[in-house]
């Protein structure tokens, strides 16, 4: 495998791209040089599905808090995200990471038929590939991430039936100062 030279640290990142038809790709395989991304499965080819804190907001302190994760519940099924939302009430760094163990989580299913389960008790995180990162750099402000033409939208999560865990996406949240107020919400496609 060739890695691309701006993720040459990168870590290989576990979980799957889905391809229109059907098959699975590891998602560390997309991480070297290409040309073309007809790999990605098209937006209509699966149910989109989305999960948020909604108005709860969490206290966020300065060490930055996991405010929102998601997690494949079934086994043979592969849920794909497409876009990550994050509040703020001040100046604020956030990151996406897979696969981190998360500290106090209860997870609960986000939904019928959805494919996943979602936690917002978390109190600290660990390890985990970062994927993404971006900034909330207003008061009262939101930012929106998309992942159908990045790597984010190239992931899939999915359910390993040999620990019977699924793979995690967890949006991690820093303030710049002090203690903010934050949310966010993710948008995925069930696949399988």
């Amino acid at each position: 495998m060739q890695w691309s030279k701006s993720l040459i640290r990168q870590q290989p990142i576990t979980g799957r791209m889905i391809k229109e038809d059907g098959s699975a790709v590891n998602v560390a395989d997309l991480l070297v040089d290409s040309s073309g991304g007809d790999d990605i499965a098209s937006e209509t080819a699966a149910t989109i599905f989305s999960y948020s804190n909604g108005t709860t907001l969490r206290s966020v302190p300065i060490s930055g808090l996991p405010v929102l994760s998601i997690r494949a519940k079934t086994s043979g099924t592969l849920i794909v995200p497409l876009e990550i939302g994050v509040f703020s009430a001040g100046n604020t760094y956030f990151e996406i990471y897979i696969n981190s163990v998360l500290t106090g989580a209860s997870w609960a299913s986000a939904g019928t038929n959805c494919g996943a389960e979602y936690d917002i008790s978390a109190t600290a995180k660990a390890g985990g590939v970062r994927v993404a990162s971006g900034y909330v750099v207003m008061d009262g402000g939101i930012t929106y991430m998309a992942g159908k033409d990045t790597l984010l939208g190239r992931l899939g999560l999915e359910y390993d039936t040999s620990i019977n865990v699924g793979d995690i996406l967890t949006i991690f949240v820093t303030p710049f100062a002090g203690t903010i107020s934050a949310s966010a919400n993710i948008q995925w496609r069930k696949v399988v």
